[in-house]
């Protein structure tokens, strides 16, 4: 029998204490983070990545883990330079040369 309009296949809804698996495998990561010899560790890869390749470094492991507002407003305000603002500043004001 379909489903009317508004009705859900799945009323109950997931239960309570299920988690997702991204919620599963990111609270396993918080965990491992936790340890000081694990963020040693990552600091230590990190600086080998970032020396041997920034832009690299920066394009495929910093930009996605920012959250989407900053990644827009790096790659529409400042096309080809990347500078680093609060992500509570107030929006920057329009520049004479993209104001209307």
């Amino acid at each position: 029998m379909p489903f009317q309009p508004g009705q859900s296949g799945n009323p109950n809804g997931r239960p309570v204490g299920s988690g997702s698996g991204r919620s599963k495998i990111l609270s396993a990561l918080d965990s491992l983070l936790s340890e000081q010899s694990t963020l040693d560790e990552m600091r230590a890869a990190f600086e080998i990545e970032l020396r041997k390749n920034p832009v690299r470094f920066f394009r495929d492991i910093i930009m996605p883990l920012l959250p989407r507002e900053a990644v827009s407003r790096i790659m529409t305000e400042s096309p080809g330079t990347i500078v680093w603002k609060s992500l509570t500043e107030n929006p920057p004001a329009e520049s004479p040369a993209t104001a209307k």
